[in-house]
Order: structure tokens, then sequence, then C-alpha cells
């Protein structure tokens, strides 16, 4: 394995699942870095937050948690609590995890409205974009409605939009990294 450089006991690992199917690819992923590495694994994303209670009742062994909703801010209180390849989930908002043989969820915490997040970083990425065939791009989160099918409602409770302001600087971070020409606006509305 590749990873086997970079992975120390101070490194977490985290997936993150955009849709249900990726479960399938993702497992025999996860339980090849618990039996190779044995560092926390925390599950992300859309599919990871709807279907935490299967993925944690049936695959416990290879998953420590699963941060439920949007990500920003519990994931920044996961690596604040991480010491030793330890994590004290209790300190963690927005978390579920499983412990003696149930599913413990920690307190909900509103998300970040998308316009406080700074412009976007990309220079991590460059060099690294090209092998895709688009780039999914938001400029919003959540919805204003209340459809019973949809999962927005369960990442994102409220709609928030970036300022064009963001937009823009945004735009022109990722087009210092890349000479991409297909940009795919991925916003659950275009409002």
């Amino acid at each position: 394995i590749e990873l086997e450089n970079t992975i120390d006991e101070n490194t977490l690992i985290g997936f993150s699942l955009t849709a249900n199917y990726e479960i399938l690819h993702a497992l025999p992923a996860m339980k090849l870095c618990k039996e190779t590495f044995s560092n926390k694994i925390i599950l992300g994303g859309c599919s990871a937050t709807t279907c935490y209670e299967f993925i944690l009742s049936n695959y416990h062994d290879y998953v420590d948690a699963v941060c439920l909703g949007a990500g920003e801010l519990t994931w920044k209180e996961i690596v604040e609590n991480f010491q030793n390849n330890s994590i004290d989930y209790t300190a963690v908002h927005n978390l579920a995890y499983w412990e003696n043989s149930r599913i413990i969820q920690t307190p909900i915490q509103k998300p970040l409205n998308f316009d406080e997040i700074p412009p976007i970083n990309f220079e991590p990425l460059k060099g690294t974009l090209e092998k895709y065939n688009s780039i999914a791009f938001n400029t919003s989160r959540g919805c204003a409605w209340h459809c019973e099918f949809c999962q927005e409602k369960k990442l994102y409770p409220q709609f928030s939009s970036r300022s064009v302001d963001k937009v823009r600087a945004d735009l022109i971070n990722l087009q210092k990294v890349t000479n991409h020409r297909l940009l795919m606006l991925s916003d659950p509305l275009f409002g």
C-alpha cells in the first residue's frame, strides 16, 4: 500500500460518502485501513448522514464515527480532541458512534452559514484536478422546500449561499491551480 509511508498513529482517516452506493466501494478500503493501520476512521457526507444507523449497526468494526450533516465545525472539533489515536467523542457535536452495543449521538450544532466560510485555498490540489472529467462547485447549500424524499434538509437544515464576492474569489483561486475547462455547478437550488 502506498499509504504505509504516510500514515502513522497521528493520522485520522476520513471517507466522504455522497451517494448510497459508495458504501459498497468504501467498505473494502475501510476494512483494509482498519486492519492495516488500526487508526480512527470517520465517515461523512450525504449517505453517511442519512444512513448512519445502518452503517454503525452493521460496520462498527471498520467505522469509528459518522459526522452528521455539514462537517466543517465537526471535523475541527474531532481534530482538536484527537490524541494518541483516541477521540473524546462526547466533546464533538454532530457525531454518531458505536459504544456498548448501541449508537450514541452527540448534540447537533447548527451548521455554518455557507458565506461564513472564507474563500477556498485550492493550492493543495494543484496538479491533481486534471484527472477528473469535471470539477463540482457549490455556491449554495440547503433548500427552502421541505420535500419528504430529499436528503438535503438532513445535511443543511437552512438554505444559505455564498456572496458574489466569495464565489468570485473561489473561482479565481481555482483558476490559479488548474486549466480545467468543465466546472459543474452542483447546487441543490440555483438561488
